[in-house]
């Protein structure tokens, strides 16, 4: 495979640490090293074309660094100024058109990531303003404003192909969960997650978003804070396929008293008593709190449905 550099820009003072490209439009988003400036390209005559800066107010000392999430249909990113809890925070609205305000939203809401529903319809923005517990999140009605509250998750958040089910995480020092869930709007409230009864459990934190095939067949987990590894399980099934480091991968499996933790194959099996309120169990994937399923209508298909049961 041949690699070649086709255009290269200057940003600004600071190199550029991570760039998001836009899921269809010939646009790409570039946050500085420093955390605090987004820079927006457009890259549809094949070189790349300054045509938008969002900054953070500099004056403020910020942990983290500004969250950003591309609308998936149009040309409109959100950015936003995360911080320490209770801190005031501000999501910005970028467009071809200029820079605005996202107005509503409470003044601690030093969002640290956010996704757009699979419908478009709503802002997933975590964690909850002044939330210092990382508990919940905010669910964001785009047209109304109304703010309703989320389950839990961070860092991003990955829609399957056939749609209908996310996979996200649930990150601690010690360890994080990948978590699935299905996307259910119920009455009045924008669509939201609902967690199904299988998860992931990852050692350390600091890993990437949750990332499915083209065809949602497999899953892929970029990471950790500690180094750089790579690990794919096959979907819905869960069982891990490639490793580039053997890390601690596991599933987990619950019973009455615990879970039990089943490392990759070819290592031993252990039982530990893991906090966590979804554990995983066999195909297909069940909601924790009802009977709703998630399946491949076809396992040659990529299109998938949930069910009742």
């Amino acid at each position: 495979m041949t690699v070649e550099v086709v255009s290269r820009v200057r940003a600004g003072g600071s190199p550029i640490e991570r760039l998001v490209c836009h899921p269809r439009l010939p646009l790409v988003a570039g946050l500085e090293s420093d955390g605090d400036t987004v820079h927006v390209w457009d890259h549809s005559s094949g070189d790349l074309r300054k045509v938008g800066t969002i900054s953070a107010d500099t004056h403020t000392v910020y942990w983290w660094r500004l969250a950003m999430a591309w609308e998936p249909d149009g040309s409109l990113l959100l950015a936003a100024r995360g911080g320490f809890c209770g801190a005031v925070g501000g999501v910005a609205r970028w467009t071809p058109a200029g820079i605005s305000g996202l107005g509503g939203l409470p003044a601690t809401d030093a969002y640290r990531n956010l996704a757009f529903s699979p419908d478009r319809r709503a802002l997933w923005a975590s964690p909850s303003a002044g939330d210092c517990l990382w508990a919940l999140s905010d669910v964001v009605d785009l047209d109304s404003g109304v703010i309703w509250a989320g389950q839990r998750w961070d860092t991003g958040v990955a829609v399957h192909p056939a749609g209908g089910l996310v996979a996200t995480l649930a990150s601690e020092a010690g360890a994080s969960q990948v978590l699935f869930a299905l996307v259910e709007q119920v009455g009045k409230a924008p669509a939201a997650m609902r967690l199904l009864n299988r998860s992931l459990i990852l050692d350390a934190d600091g890993y990437g978003a949750p990332v499915f095939s083209a065809d949602g067949r497999h899953l892929a987990i970029r990471g950790s804070s500690y180094g750089y590894s790579l690990a794919v399980f096959e979907f819905p099934s869960l069982r891990l396929v490639l490793s580039t480091a053997p890390g601690e991968l596991f599933l987990v499996t619950r019973t009455s008293e615990s879970c039990t933790r089943t490392r990759s194959p070819g290592r031993r099996t252990t039982s530990a008593s893991v906090p966590s309120p979804v554990c995983s169990g066999s195909a297909p994937l069940r909601d924790a709190s009802s009977n709703a399923t998630w399946t491949a209508s076809n396992p040659s298909a990529t299109t998938c449905h949930p069910v009742r049961g």
